[in-house]
């Protein structure tokens, strides 16, 4: 399910509730992705970011 006008609150509420409906807003998608990278064994590289 699209949410483009429900702010962060709302939506992390709805995930909660209902855990078997995909939410999509940037911020799920992105938390989504980078879960995926961490179980796939990704770290981030903190000497990148610094620079």
């Amino acid at each position: 399910m699209r949410c483009d006008k429900v702010n962060e609150v709302t939506v992390e509420q709805l995930v909660q509730q209902h855990p078997h409906i995909t939410f999509s807003t940037v911020l799920q998608d992105c938390k989504r992705t980078l879960e995926r990278a961490y179980q796939m064994g990704w770290t981030p590289n903190m000497s990148a970011a610094s620079s």
